[in-house]
């Protein structure tokens, strides 16, 4: 409801626009949202990645659009007054980053000045990630950032939205029900399953759970044993993929070693203690590939063949060549 607040007093606004929320949180929604809610909801309502802005000129771009769209590839007035959403803009190369800065400089000017009426489009950048941390770390464009970030809309995940579970949870399932002529309902201990659950893939898990156990329920009461078991489905499927990103896993790893953390000891090299963690395995792991061959493992690595050897000595890595 804060969210639509806010979005009345955009709708008929030309003002740049930063969604931003974790993947599955409804962000594509939101955006659609301000398209058909405005003076222009018969413009069109265009969804381009960042993988457009990879060789940019404006001409370039609208022919890609063009293309992308099926439009007549002599014309440019159909971008008259349309939304144009740029996905994942944080998930993109520097190059893209320049390339979308600026086509935002630009502004359309060149069109704008040759035809009568032309109105400029609304542009919405969608982020699932944090991108000011992007930009501390030197992976984001300030500039860029800033240019974006001139109304940012921060969706919430579904387990900070507590009260939403049930309506969502009823919406789907009055939905399936509805589409395939199948009359399904989940009891109170059921929903209150759903409400107790993280959905650490947010409305999307929701979405595809609620059709799944109406999918796999054999009666139009939906048992709390079938919820429980896909429910542990989906998480073993999550935690599977978050094992196979390094950096999600090592922040779980911190979390747990922070937890009962005393700030009070007197604890030195942290930093040191938590690389050698990594890179001992990594020298391990790289050795063993080359088969002991240390010139190129160095190479791999990005080491110096004498700074390679010290580390062997520093870890106490026993080299195997085979």
């Amino acid at each position: 409801q804060e969210i639509y607040k806010l979005i009345s007093r955009l709708v008929n606004t030309n003002l740049n626009l930063l969604i931003l929320g974790e993947s599955g949180t409804g962000k594509k929604l939101i955006a659609k949202s301000i398209h058909d809610l405005s003076s222009v909801n018969n413009k069109l309502f265009l969804n381009i990645s960042m993988d457009i802005f990879n060789d940019y000129s404006l001409d370039n771009l609208l022919q890609k659009i063009q293309k992308y769209q099926n439009k007549d590839a002599q014309s440019f007035e159909f971008l008259s007054g349309c939304s144009i959403v740029i996905r994942d803009v944080s998930e993109s190369s520097l190059k893209q980053q320049k390339s979308l800065l600026d086509f935002l400089e630009e502004d359309f000017l060149p069109y704008s000045k040759i035809t009568n009426g032309f109105q400029k489009p609304r542009i919405i950048a969608l982020t699932k990630r944090n991108i000011f941390n992007e930009v501390e770390k030197g992976l984001f464009r300030e500039d860029l950032f800033y240019r974006l970030n001139v109304v940012p809309i921060k969706i919430p995940p579904l387990k900070d939205r507590f009260e939403d579970i049930l309506d969502l949870s009823i919406y789907f399932l009055n939905k399936y029900s509805s589409d395939n002529n199948i009359n399904r309902f989940i009891t109170h201990e059921g929903m209150n399953l759903l409400k107790e659950y993280l959905w650490p893939g947010n409305i999307r898990e929701l979405k595809n759970v609620i059709e799944r156990i109406c999918l796999l329920s054999s009666s139009e009461e939906i048992q709390t044993s079938l919820i429980k078991e896909v429910i542990s489905e989906d998480r073993l499927y999550i935690d599977e993929n978050e094992e196979d990103n390094l950096e999600i896993y090592f922040k779980k790893y911190l979390s747990k070693f922070f937890k009962n953390f005393d700030e009070n000891l007197s604890i030195d090299n942290l930093h040191s203690s938590f690389i050698s963690k990594i890179e001992k395995p990594l020298i391990e792991s790289t050795l063993q590939l080359f088969r002991g061959n240390q010139i190129k493992a160095s190479k791999c690595l990005g080491f110096n063949r004498n700074t390679l050897r010290t580390k062997i000595n520093i870890y106490g890595i026993e080299v195997i060549k085979k």
